[in-house]
C-alpha cells in the first residue's frame, strides 16, 4: 500500500475542538469538556444528537432505542400494549399503550448473548424515558455502531416472545422485524459490587 493510502485523523470534539479520548473499539466519542457525542464521518468528526435518561445512578451507560414492530402469520404488532400482550408482561399505568413499542440494545461492550439478555430485558420493561437536566460528565464506552442495531433487532425481540415460539412453528418461520431510525441514549444506574442496578427498572446485571 502506498504511503498517500494512509491517513492519521486527529479525534477532536466538532463542539469545543478539544482532543477527544478514545479506545480503539469506540465508535461514537464523547467530550468530557462540552459534554457532546461525535462520531467520524470521513475525515472529521460531526456530533451526534444523544439523549440523557433522568434517573438515580452513578453509571451512565449508552443504549441503542428504536421504534420497532413485528409481523408473523398475518399479524402486525407495533405498539407497548399490543407488544405486552404478546409477550406475557402487564404494562404499567400511564406507560403509553397506544404508543410504539421501542427496542433497546446495549451499546457498551459486552458479549453478543449479553446484549440480547440485557436487550430482551430492557424491551420489555419499554421504559419511557425522560431528559435528564443536564448532561452527564462521563458515559460507558459506546462500541456499537447504529448499522449493528438492525442485525440483532430480531434476535432481541423474539427472546422475548417464547410462548409464542412454543406454540407455533410458522410463527417463527413468518417472523419478521421491522426497526425505526435508533437513537442514542444514556440511561443511569447504580454500580456496585462491579454490577449495574437499577431501581427504577429493577434490574441488575
Amino acid at each position: 500500500m502506498a504511503d498517500h493510502d494512509l491517513m492519521i485523523l486527529p479525534l477532536t470534539c466538532p463542539g469545543c475542538s478539544a482532543p477527544l479520548q478514545a479506545t480503539p473499539r469506540e465508535v461514537v466519542y464523547y467530550c468530557r469538556l462540552c459534554r457532546c457525542a461525535a462520531e467520524l464521518c470521513g475525515r472529521e468528526t460531526k456530533p451526534r444528537s444523544m439523549l440523557h435518561a433522568a434517573g438515580n445512578g452513578d453509571l451512565f451507560l449508552p443504549f441503542w432505542v428504536a421504534p420497532f414492530s413485528f409481523q408473523s402469520a398475518g399479524v402486525t404488532v407495533g405498539t407497548r400494549g399490543e407488544f405486552a400482550r404478546f409477550s406475557g408482561n402487564i404494562l404499567r399505568e400511564g406507560a403509553g399503550a397506544d404508543s410504539p413499542s421501542l427496542l433497546f440494545l446495549p451499546a457498551f461492550s459486552l458479549q453478543a448473548p449479553q446484549v440480547i439478555r440485557i436487550g430482551r430485558q430492557m424491551t420489555l420493561r419499554m421504559p419511557l424515558l425522560r431528559g435528564a437536566s443536564q448532561a452527564p460528565e462521563r458515559i460507558g464506552e459506546i462500541e456499537m455502531a447504529e448499522c449493528d442495531v438492525e442485525p440483532m433487532a430480531e434476535a432481541v425481540v423474539v427472546s422475548a416472545l417464547p410462548e409464542e415460539r412454543r406454540k407455533s412453528f410458522s410463527f417463527m418461520k413468518e417472523f419478521r422485524v421491522t426497526i425505526g431510525t435508533p437513537r442514542l441514549c444514556t440511561i443511569p444506574f447504580l454500580s456496585r459490587n462491579r454490577k449495574c442496578y437499577s431501581s427504577e427498572l429493577n434490574l441488575e446485571f
